[in-house]
C-alpha cells in the first residue's frame, strides 16, 4: 500500500523574489498540491518530506521500494494512475562512493537510467505540473574548467570511476530539455554537489566520501584508534553542501520554475579532502594520525560548481558553513550510530 503522509500545518517560509527568465510570476503554492516523492525513505528524500510537512503540504505520497519498482514500467504507470500527482520530486536512486561504483557499474547505470527515464516520461503522461529530479555533480567532465557551469555538462567525459552512474544522471538533462521542447513539460534537473548531513548512508562499503570520513573520525575518536586511513593524497577538492540547503533549493525548483532547466545546487566553494579531514579531527577531538593511502582512487581531482544560475533564478545560495554542517552531522551520527551499523 502506498504511504500517504499527512503533515501538520505551519507557516510557510517566504521565498526570495529575485526572478529570471524561467521563473513563474508567482511562486506555486505547494500546500494545495498532491506531491509524489520518490526516495522518501532516503537521505535527501527524508529531509524533503520533513520540509514539506513544515510548509503545510498535507498530501504527500512517498512509496517505499517494496511498493513500486521504479525500473519496471508497468509499476511506474500504475503508480501515477493511483496517485495522480500534481508535483513530483524524484530523489530515488542507486548511489554510493567510488568503491561501490567500481564494483557495480552495470547496476549503477541501469537502475538510475531506468528510474529517471520512466519517472519523467510518466510524469509528463500524467499531466504533472512540475517535476524536480536530482542530478549528480560527478556527471561533469573530468577535464572541464572549474567552477563547473551547467553549459559544460557535455563538454567531455566524466571521471572513469563513476562514469556509468554519471552518464545515467546526465541523461536527465537531455530528457528534461527534449520533453519541454516537444511537450512544454516542466522538469528541473538539480545537479547536486557533495551532499552531506544527518541520515546519510554511513555504511563504509558504499558510503559517499563525506559520510565515510565522518564515520571514520567519529569511530576513531571513540575507540582511540591510533590512525585513520583515508583514500588518496588528500589534495583532491570537493564542493560540499549541507542537506538542509539542498532541500531548500529543491523546493524552490518546484515552486518557482516554469520551463525546463538544469541548475547547479551546491556551496560554490571547494575544499580539499585534507582540509575536511582536519576539520573532522578538530570537531571530533581525534588525537591520532591520518594515514593517506595514495595508491587508492580519490576520483576527480577538483570539483567546484558555479552556482550563479541558482542565485539568479531561484534566489538561492547555501547558508550552512562547512564547520556547522559537519558539527550537526557528527552530533547525529554519535546519537544514532548503533542504528547506522545496521544499514
Amino acid at each position: 500500500m502506498l504511504r500517504r503522509i499527512v503533515a501538520p500545518t505551519t507557516t510557510q517560509p517566504a521565498y526570495c523574489r529575485e526572478m529570471r527568465c524561467f521563473l513563474a510570476v508567482e511562486p506555486l503554492e505547494l500546500s494545495r498540491k498532491r506531491v509524489l516523492l520518490t526516495g522518501g525513505n532516503g537521505f535527501i528524500g527524508s529531509s524533503v518530506l520533513s520540509a514539506l510537512g513544515s510548509m503545510g503540504v498535507s498530501d504527500v505520497i512517498a512509496p517505499a521500494r517494496a511498493d513500486c519498482d521504479l525500473t519496471h514500467e508497468p509499476e511506474v504507470e500504475r503508480l501515477f494512475k493511483e496517485v495522480r500527482p500534481q508535483i513530483v520530486f524524484h530523489l530515488a536512486g542507486l548511489n554510493g562512493g567510488i568503491l561501490a561504483n567500481q564494483k557495480r557499474p552495470a547496476e549503477f547505470y541501469y537502475q538510475n537510467l531506468m528510474m529517471g527515464t520512466l519517472l519523467i516520461h510518466h510524469a509528463w503522461r500524467a499531466g504533472v505540473e512540475r517535476c524536480v529530479v536530482a542530478g549528480a555533480g560527478c556527471g561533469y567532465p573530468s577535464t572541464a574548467p572549474n567552477p563547473l557551469r551547467e553549459d559544460d555538462l557535455w563538454n567531455g567525459s566524466p571521471q572513469p570511476e563513476s562514469a556509468p552512474y554519471a552518464l545515467a544522471k546526465r541523461m536527465l538533462s537531455v530528457q528534461s530539455e527534449a520533453y519541454f521542447r516537444q511537450y512544454g513539460f516542466v522538469c528541473v534537473v538539480a545537479v547536486l554537489g557533495s551532499v552531506y548531513g544527518p541520515h546519510d548512508n554511513f555504511a563504509l562499503e558504499n558510503a559517499p566520501f563525506m559520510a565515510a570520513l565522518v564515520r571514520k573520525f567519529c569511530d576513531a575518536a571513540a575507540s582511540r584508534t591510533p590512525a585513520v586511513e583515508v583514500w588518496g593524497t588528500g589534495n583532491a577538492t570537493r564542493d560540499c553542501v549541507f542537506v538542509d540547503d539542498v532541500v531548500d533549493a529543491l523546493i524552490r525548483c518546484a515552486t518557482r520554475s516554469e520551463s525546463a532547466s538544469t541548475v547547479n545546487v551546491s556551496s560554490g566553494e571547494s575544499t580539499s579532502i585534507r582540509n575536511i579531514s582536519e576539520i573532522l579531527r578538530r570537531l571530533t577531538g581525534y588525537g591520532g594520525a591520518v594515514r593517506w593511502i595514495a595508491d587508492r582512487p580519490e576520483g576527480q581531482q577538483h570539483r567546484r560548481l558555479d552556482v550563479t544560475r541558482a542565485f539568479r533564478a531561484l534566489g538561492w545560495s547555501a547558508s550552512t558553513s562547512l564547520d556547522d554542517g559537519l558539527r550537526k552531522t557528527i552530533d547525529w551520527y554519535v546519537a544514532n550510530y548503533p542504528r547506522t551499523e545496521e544499514k
